[in-house]
């Protein structure tokens, strides 16, 4: 097929109008497709890959690295914290601060660090184990003013 010459100085391939002779005859050595390379230069291109690796190692070695990673975090939490909890919260009345706060020093065998002391309401961790206490004086309805320690004691 050759272009031919058309109305107002157009040349067509086929039913397709170009500015000049070279593109229409283009537009036909491409097999009538409209892009803008031959489809020599096409095969030329290099055709992408696909990657089996990252960063040059398998990716099979990845996921198994991420996996065993991922289980040793694991292992090491539930070795440092357990599945359960080490403590257990305790509590009971008192009549005074003072008594609460003795009471709980020699239940849990270590000092008190006080971290919060209020008007009727003090709070902090043991020394050694990092143990919450607080010791708090409530109002009720029915037993009027009481004071009331709470602490967490180890397993």
């Amino acid at each position: 097929m050759e272009p031919e010459k058309g109305q107002y100085g157009l040349w067509y391939a086929g039913t397709v109008g170009f500015a000049t002779k070279d593109e229409a005859q283009a537009y036909i050595d491409r097999g009538m497709k409209h892009n803008d390379y031959s489809q020599e230069a096409e095969r030329a291109l290099p055709k992408p890959q696909k990657s089996d690796s990252i960063a040059g190692y398998p990716k099979g070695e990845w996921i198994a690295a991420i996996v065993v990673g991922l289980a040793i975090l694991g292992g090491g939490y539930w070795f440092m914290y357990g599945s359960e909890s080490k403590t257990h919260r305790v509590g009971r009345e008192f009549v005074s601060m003072d008594q609460c706060l003795e009471f709980i020093a020699n239940d849990t065998g270590d000092q008190l660090n006080v971290i919060s002391d209020e008007l009727g309401d003090v709070s902090g961790k043991t020394v050694l184990d990092g143990l919450f206490f607080r010791c708090e004086a409530r109002t009720t309805g029915t037993r009027g003013l009481v004071l009331e320690g709470r602490w967490d004691r180890l397993k």
